[in-house]
């Protein structure tokens, strides 16, 4: 867009100095001007830059003014921008350190959990080493009885 602006600009005080290259007798020729209040004789050209000169400053003017504003409404969004991104970033960093906080929570009673389901198998395994050593100390006492009710035979015995 800037482009086709630059252009149309080019091509329009082209086509000006084009004017006035191709008339340049009848601007530098002299004529009788009438201001209501007097008379004079003067140059076209003069008349020209008189009436022109101070449109095309006030026009100037005005771009001037209008850029200004511009730029200073563009500052004013990009502090307003940033005041936004740093209100994110701070409501991120929040986010994250509530998260941590509650993460660093569920891991501790996760531990806790866990601590307490190991002594609770440890005493199961402690309860089932006692049942298996009574177990094991019957099955010993019923072998102990019935190799002790049993007669030995002898080598005639059979």
């Amino acid at each position: 867009m800037r482009l086709l602006k630059a252009i149309l600009t080019l091509l329009i005080a082209g086509w000006i100095a084009a004017v006035l290259v191709l008339n340049w007798q009848v601007v530098t020729a002299p004529a009788r001007l009438n201001f209501l209040f007097g008379e004079t004789t003067t140059h076209v050209g003069t008349v020209i830059v008189a009436v022109s000169g101070p449109l095309v400053l006030a026009l100037l003017m005005y771009i001037a003014m209008l850029q200004s504003k511009a730029l200073v409404e563009h500052r004013q969004h990009a502090k307003a921008l940033q005041v936004q991104r740093t209100r994110a970033d701070n409501a991120d960093s929040s986010r994250i350190a509530a998260l941590s906080a509650t993460m660093y929570e569920e891991i501790a009673g996760l531990e806790q959990r866990l601590q307490t389901t190991i002594e609770s198998l440890r005493g199961e395994v402690h309860d089932m080493e006692r049942s298996i050593a009574a177990i094991l100390g019957e099955m010993d006492g019923r072998l102990q009885r019935k190799k002790d009710a049993r007669p030995v035979k002898g080598v005639g015995d059979v």
